[in-house]
């Protein structure tokens, strides 16, 4: 997973992603700049700094494709993840690689507690995207 994508991807993600050239010159990728521009406190950020690109790389328990798409349930599998799991390795390039940047293990996407499932989130937890 990563906020910048090529366009090398299966055919159904770039169907969806070409749904967005009607509001950006750039369907490919999602700008990190927001998530720097305001401090932990609220303010705003003088001088934000943040990757160019982020990526998500699958730990290797999490990365074997679904075998019956039909019969996998997302929440009772999310459930069965251990605590102190580490679902992915998190890299952040500084700058495009046709511009000489470079990849940085920047840390991991570790289970801190069992997860469960909240009436509450289904009906009042939306993220903007």
């Amino acid at each position: 997973m990563s906020n910048n994508i090529t366009p090398s991807v299966s055919p159904i993600v770039i169907a969806g992603l070409t749904h967005f050239d009607s509001e950006t010159d750039f369907p490919w990728s999602m700008g990190l700049s927001d998530f720097a521009s305001v401090t932990q406190d609220g303010d705003a950020e003088e001088y934000p700094v943040f990757p160019w690109k982020l990526r998500f790389e699958p730990a290797s328990g999490y990365a074997t494709p679904i075998e019956d798409p039909s019969e996998f349930n997302l929440q009772e599998t999310l459930k069965e993840i251990p605590r102190g799991e580490t679902l992915y390795e998190i890299y952040a390039w500084d700058m495009p690689e046709e511009m000489g940047g470079s990849e940085e293990h920047i840390g991991d996407l570790i289970i801190e507690s069992q997860l469960v499932t909240s009436y509450w989130a289904d009906e009042h937890m939306y993220f903007r995207h």
